[in-house]
């Protein structure tokens, strides 16, 4: 498992930085086991140091891979992680903007509407935003469901 986590990642950072973009883990996690690929693109859509320019180093991304029934700190961890692609401006939350720049990167072809459906559903004190605890609350939902 570690060899074909460390396989993916390499085959994304053809540069040799030791980190891959965004945009490269949409492609990268598709090479992996289905479950594991469905995890994290539920965590990008749904909504060891990650950069503030939306990048994770192998360690991050070796972490969220193998993550089972971790303790709540690790998937807190994670999940900070996870939401600083989104916030690189460091805001503190996501945008509808965030969202679509990701969409964009992903290369994914989600109307505005769809896109502000899924800010609408984590933002729950409709401030038409999405924060970190709100965040981690849609995650833990889609994983734990």
């Amino acid at each position: 498992e570690q060899e074909e986590i460390r396989y993916a990642f390499q085959l994304f950072d053809s540069e040799g930085t030791g980190v891959i973009s965004v945009k490269s883990l949409r492609q990268a996690v598709q090479c992996l086991d289905a479950s594991k690929a469905k995890y994290i693109l539920e965590a990008l859509s749904s909504s060891s140091s990650s950069s503030p320019n939306g990048t994770l180093t192998l360690e991050d991304f070796t972490a969220i891979l193998t993550r089972r029934h971790t303790n709540e700190t690790q998937d807190d961890d994670d999940f900070a992680k996870i939401f600083r692609l989104f916030d690189v401006d460091q805001k503190g939350y996501i945008t509808l903007q965030d969202l679509k720049r990701v969409a964009n990167e992903l290369g994914e072809t989600m109307s505005e509407e769809e896109l502000q459906e899924m800010i609408d559903r984590a933002d729950l004190d409709n401030k038409g935003r999405v924060t970190l605890d709100e965040f981690r609350s849609i995650m833990n939902r889609k994983l734990f469901a």
